[in-house]
């Protein structure tokens, strides 16, 4: 049986590093601040927004990526 490398495991490694898991947690803080600055919602849609936003720089790693729907 051949064995093939999955882009998601080599991913999940990476970000299960220290060092990357003290620069993603400082990246997701300055985003919740730059969302709290320029948009007033439910405080529970920053985290949420937050973790979307840093989701879609590793979106080719996945089979799919949801959209964010925003009904105002």
């Amino acid at each position: 049986m051949v064995e093939v490398e999955s882009p998601q495991i080599e991913t999940i490694e990476k970000l299960t590093r220290e060092e990357t898991k003290e620069k993603l947690l400082e990246c997701y803080e300055n985003i919740i601040k730059v969302l709290k600055h320029y948009l007033d919602m439910n405080e529970d849609y920053y985290s949420l927004i937050s973790i979307w936003i840093i989701g879609t720089y590793f979106h080719k790693d996945f089979n799919s990526y949801p959209y964010l729907y925003f009904n105002a």
